[in-house]
């Protein structure tokens, strides 16, 4: 339930999230299961993406600052990253992310980056493992980075 009176337009709801305006200018993210705002925002943008893992579900928010990067924020609000071009909404324990050069890499649920920012698209990983492209050259590699070529796979 969003308390009215703070807030005086509900302007988009994902989850347990939503996009509120605050009285008096602003917008916010506010977590609607403990009634709390995590996010303030100057300009109603911002995305959101659930991620969840085999073994933790977890919820991240991906808002999109007004320089056009996007940041990676726990249910509390606190940044885990930012200074991304692009999130993809695919992930097992891993987010595949886009740094400002356009290079994919991958951070884990706290924020930290797994796989250097190198590939040349958004991947995705299945079971353990993500098809990726650098320089022209496809091939996988796994949750820990690891590279492996299409015949040598692992089962």
């Amino acid at each position: 339930m969003v308390p009215f009176g703070i807030y005086d337009d509900l302007r988009y709801q994902y989850d347990n999230f939503s996009l509120v305006h605050r009285v008096g200018g602003g917008w916010g993210i506010l977590d609607a299961a403990r009634n709390v705002e995590v996010v303030t925002a100057d300009r109603p943008s911002f995305e959101y993406l659930k991620y969840t893992s085999p073994d933790l579900p977890l919820r991240l928010l991906v808002v999109r600052r007004d320089d056009d990067t996007r940041c990676l924020l726990d249910h509390a609000g606190a940044e885990l990253h930012c200074g991304l071009s692009e999130v993809s909404p695919w992930g097992e324990s891993l987010i595949a992310a886009s740094n400002g050069q356009k290079q994919w890499g991958a951070l884990d649920t706290r924020g930290q980056r797994v796989i250097p920012f190198r590939y040349d698209s958004e991947f995705r990983f299945r079971d353990g493992l993500a098809r990726v492209r650098l320089d022209g050259d496809e091939f996988y590699i796994d949750l820990q980075g690891r590279e492996y070529r299409a015949s040598s796979a692992p089962d």
